[in-house]
Parts: structure tokens; sequence; C-alpha cells
């Protein structure tokens, strides 16, 4: 594990739980400049599967700008196909960044599966 910055750069593993009516992915390491090949793995495994596609972000140990951006173009994407994104248990770090683009994210707020 490399760090940069004073960041521990951890690489990105994505890992599909499928369920009977969901469709869940996990992500675990740096939601950063190095993610953008993970947004066509998403969209690919999830292309034909349900109307909500569940991100589970509770291993994601950082998020920049470039996550973030990854974040809005997977929701985008999703909707331009009738499927929605929602995001399961953020990490404190990822649920700073994400209200200070949405202050809607509650601090509590958290999904069980």
């Amino acid at each position: 594990m490399a760090v940069i910055g004073g960041v521990r750069m951890r690489p990105l593993q994505l890992i599909q739980k499928v369920g009977r009516t969901r469709l869940t992915f996990q992500i675990q390491g740096n939601l950063n400049q190095a993610c953008y090949s993970v947004v066509d793995e998403v969209l690919t495994r999830s292309q034909g599967g349900p109307n909500t596609v569940h991100l589970d972000l509770s291993g994601v140990v950082q998020l920049d700008l470039r996550g973030l951006t990854w974040l809005l173009s997977l929701e985008r994407q999703l909707g331009m196909r009738g499927q929605t994104l929602q995001i399961l248990r953020p990490t404190r770090q990822v649920k700073g960044v994400l209200r200070m683009v949405h202050p809607a994210v509650r601090p509590r707020a958290r999904a069980v599966f």
C-alpha cells in the first residue's frame, strides 16, 4: 500500500452481491482518479438488473473530487437507463464530502441490509 501526500492509497476493489431483488456493489479502497474504469464495470454488470443499484461505501477510505465526479456520473448514466443509485453505509469521510455538495445527507443516516 503506497502513501501519497499522507494518504494511504489502497487499490480499489469492487465486490458484487446479487440477491433476488437487489444488486449491490461494495467498493473498498480509495475513490479517486483510479476509479474511472469501475464506472464501466458497474454499468456493465447492472445492465438489465433491478431498477435500484445499491453502492455500499462502507469500505471506502478516501473520496476525492474525482471520486465524487465518478459517483455523479454513475448516477446520471444509471438514470438514463431508468435505474437509480442508492448509496449504503458511507464512511464518515465519504459523508463529509457528500455533505459539501448535498447538505441533505444526514450524518447518522444508515441503511441496513
